[in-house]
């Protein structure tokens, strides 16, 4: 498991990027949130999350906030 910061999250189309210390900005989508309740995602919000490969890039999934970010 990971943790990483939310850098940047487009509420339309519903994806983002998680920045780990590991210098890597992983993408995901708000259908990898373990909880519905999440949705409401701004910068700064702090997840733990699992990494996958698909289609040989890297993605973020069982998403799970623990701290809110930037209001």
């Amino acid at each position: 498991m990971k943790i990483g910061r939310v850098t940047y999250f487009n509420e339309k189309k519903g994806f983002g990027f998680l920045h780990h210390d590991d210098g890597n900005d992983y993408f995901f989508h708000v259908t990898s949130l373990l909880d519905d309740k999440d949705r409401n995602i701004k910068r700064g919000d702090v997840f733990s999350f699992d990494v996958e490969r698909m289609n040989d890039k890297l993605r973020a999934v069982n998403i799970n906030r623990l701290v809110e970010g930037d209001k």
